[in-house]
């Protein structure tokens, strides 16, 4: 009785660290606490997976789809490098999503809100990876720019090989071996700037502007090799954010 009482407590008090409001959609946002803004974005939202075929969601993928192959929806060798991301195991955002979407970087920036955005499949090309991003992903990033929003960060995974990554401005990537090309990704393209297996020790990135966004994948657990992990602890301070990362996912300090 004792245990069970010790266990019903537990649970409790898990419960009230957890988000008072009960979610009905996929998609939703939260305030930790005043300043800032978490917002979670449902990467399959329209997509092959996870939809009765009588949804109109699911109608939206097929189409989506075969726009771009008639043959295979998972083969994605066989479209072009900016199309291979048109695939069954990626997904969209739809327009509802968006606009509401919209409306939360509206909300944040009226409030002076830093904002963190976490989304399964990535926006920006992580690890140079053109298959893994969001069928929409320009739509998306479009909005986070020109809605002026400070958001300080994204928080993805999909592709298991992880990455770090900056998109600026320009139209150059840096990748791990320090080679600058330009990136072949149509939107502001990102820079590829640190490899996880490069990284020994807590690494300081500033950022440069507000137009300019992290966005952090981390190794997939289900690729690491006996007795190692990956995964990490987030630190939010009031002008910065300190990734703990353990085995695979790198540490980093991202001051803003």
């Amino acid at each position: 009785i004792n245990q069970q009482n010790e266990q019903q407590n537990e649970q409790q008090q898990n419960e009230q660290q957890l988000p008072k409001k009960i979610y009905s959609n996929t998609y939703y946002d939260f305030v930790p606490f005043n300043g800032f803004r978490v917002i979670i974005l449902d990467s399959y939202d329209i997509g092959y997976i996870g939809w009765p075929e009588t949804h109109k969601n699911y109608k939206i993928a097929i189409e989506t789809l075969q726009n771009y192959s008639t043959k295979n929806f998972y083969d994605w060798k066989e479209l072009e490098l900016l199309k291979r991301r048109f695939v069954a195991f990626n997904g969209g955002i739809g327009l509802e999503q968006l606009n509401w979407f919209k409306c939360k970087l509206e909300q944040s920036k009226l409030n002076n809100e830093k904002v963190f955005i976490c989304c399964h499949v990535p926006l920006i090309p992580a690890n140079e990876d053109e298959v893994a991003i969001a069928w929409n992903s320009e739509q998306i990033l479009e909005l986070i720019r020109d809605s002026e929003a400070n958001v300080i960060g994204l928080f993805s995974g999909h592709t298991h090989l992880g990455g770090l990554d900056i998109l600026h401005q320009d139209l150059t990537m840096t990748t791990s071996q320090g080679k600058l090309h330009e990136m072949q990704f149509d939107f502001e393209n990102s820079i590829r700037l640190i490899d996880n297996k490069f990284i020994q020790k807590t690494t300081t990135i500033n950022r440069n502007s507000k137009s300019t966004l992290l966005q952090l994948v981390p190794h997939a657990v289900v690729e690491c090799a006996p007795e190692t992990n990956s995964f990490a602890i987030a630190h939010v301070y009031t002008n910065k954010l300190i990734i703990q990362g353990f085995d695979k996912c790198p540490s980093f300090e991202w001051s803003f």
